[in-house]
């Protein structure tokens, strides 16, 4: 019986290991932009004005316009930001229609670039603890929108 227990720990132990390695491996080598993480500040539940912000790596080809499937219940008041690894703001027009926000960059961004995206002033009219963010990316040579994957974004609190 303690050899059985001990045979079926380590084979959790080494299947846990390869499905985080093989995880980490497809990512590092991706050649698509892809989301990278996602947070909220303040992340208290009941927070009315908050900052909800992700991450894209921009690989393979340039991005040119980036559309986000809002969350029902939510909206955003002071606007949306991007900004480059470096902290500086990209340029770009942004607008939210209904549960889509479209930001449409006035130059292509450049793959190896990662961008910061923050939705600033995120209200919500629910107590939910998850927000999960569909997002999409253009490219300049396609007209269709790519996704890019979803965001979540967790508040706490009761």
């Amino acid at each position: 019986m303690r050899n059985l227990i001990y045979t079926g720990a380590a084979f959790v132990i080494v299947a846990a290991f390869i499905s985080a390695a093989y995880a980490k491996d497809n990512i590092g080598n991706s050649d698509v932009s892809h989301l990278e993480s996602g947070v909220a500040y303040p992340s208290s539940i009941g927070f009315q004005g908050a900052t909800h912000e992700f991450k894209v790596h921009v690989q393979g080809q340039p991005l040119k316009e980036l559309v986000i499937d809002l969350p029902e219940f939510l909206s955003i008041s002071k606007g949306i930001e991007v900004k480059n690894q470096s902290g500086e703001k990209i340029d770009a027009q942004v607008s939210v229609n209904n549960r889509t926000a479209t930001v449409v960059f006035s130059q292509p961004v450049e793959p190896q670039t990662t961008l910061l995206v923050e939705l600033q002033g995120v209200n919500t009219s629910i107590r939910n603890h998850i927000w999960l963010y569909r997002v999409y990316g253009k490219m300049p040579n396609l007209t269709a929108q790519i996704p890019l994957g979803t965001v979540r974004i967790q508040t706490y609190g009761r």
